[in-house]
């Protein structure tokens, strides 16, 4: 027999076994979502609920695909948006003190969410504050390198990955109530597994991909130079030419079989198993330009430090290899 009945109690339990499993405690507040475009959308509108007379968001932009989602759910309610580029954070002052007594909250990410180019968001974080505006910021990798205590005003949105969901941490002065996510299944939720992600530390090495990425100069473009952004160093990443990343990951990672259980990956549409032609281009508005991404691909620091010799041999034959098939002959 069916019966249609959900336990309204569920979300928060699992909430709190969460925050309890990871030492988390009070005023700092977590809950978890199954994505970060569930979790901007309920942090979101419940902010706006609250503070009902502020009309006015921004958002940063070119940063995350995730800030279109709750988009088109404001502009019907009528409220002034503001774009701003992610050269903000490098002079925020003069910005954020324009910004009207009505601004309900900023939406930005610590991180980029392809390139893992790091921003330097933090006093951003504190000037919003000071203004008692809302800081909503996403995290799509650096709380795996950088733990942290939100500010008053802050809202800290870190994602788990696609199919694991996200949780978010929460200021001392904010105050949100749940619109959906409370009725939503959470039976097969993993407490143990989600809290050894909220507490894991990744491995990080500039030395390693500085020096990789330079050893394959002759082939391939690092997309960032030694003292250009800022950057995570979990990944070194490449720029190929003239040639499809794809089908360079495809060659790579069927010779790396017998030697590492990591492999390559690329931005291929196929690879990342999407018919979207948009995929990218509807949000990613700034550098790499749209053309050159068939051409980057990203190796994972574990594979480089195991068998670095070995990889750098497997990439340039693969290269070689491709260059070679692209060649018309009589």
């Amino acid at each position: 027999m069916k019966i249609d009945l959900f336990d309204n109690e569920a979300w928060h339990l699992i909430n709190q076994k969460i925050s309890d499993s990871v030492g988390l405690r009070a005023p700092i507040q977590l809950q978890f979502f199954p994505s970060v475009g569930t979790a901007l959308f309920e942090v979101a509108k419940s902010l706006s609920h609250f503070f009902s007379h502020k009309k006015h968001i921004g958002y940063v932009k070119g940063q995350s695909p995730y800030f279109h989602s709750y988009l088109p759910y404001f502009y019907k309610e009528m409220f002034q948006f503001t774009n701003i580029d992610p050269t903000i954070f490098d002079n925020p002052e003069e910005w954020v003190n324009k910004l009207s007594a009505d601004t309900l909250f900023v939406i930005y990410a610590e991180d980029h969410a392809v390139t893992r180019q790091r921003y330097n968001w933090k006093h951003f974080d504190k000037l919003l504050n000071a203004k008692k505006i809302f800081s909503i910021r996403v995290s799509h990798n650096l709380h795996y390198f950088e733990k942290e205590v939100p500010l008053p005003f802050s809202i800290r949105i870190c994602s788990l990955g696609i199919e694991e969901g996200c949780v978010s941490f929460y200021g001392q002065r904010v105050k949100t109530s749940p619109i959906f996510s409370y009725t939503l299944p959470f039976g097969h939720i993993d407490i143990n597994r989600v809290s050894q992600q909220i507490l894991y530390n990744k491995d990080s090495s500039s030395k390693h991909i500085i020096a990789f990425e330079n050893s394959l100069c002759n082939i391939a473009r690092p997309l960032f130079s030694n003292c250009e952004k800022q950057r995570l160093f979990d990944q070194a990443s490449l720029f190929f030419q003239n040639i499809n990343s794809e089908s360079l990951a495809q060659i790579i990672n069927a010779n790396l079989n017998q030697h590492s259980n990591n492999s390559v990956y690329s931005l291929n549409l196929c690879a990342l198993d999407s018919h979207n032609p948009h995929l990218l281009s509807q949000w990613w508005n700034s550098e790499p330009y749209l053309l050159e991404m068939s051409g980057l691909l990203f190796i994972p620091l574990e594979l480089i430090k195991s068998i670095p010799t070995k990889l750098e041999k497997i990439i340039c034959d693969a290269y070689f290899e491709i260059c070679k098939s692209q060649i018309w002959s009589d």
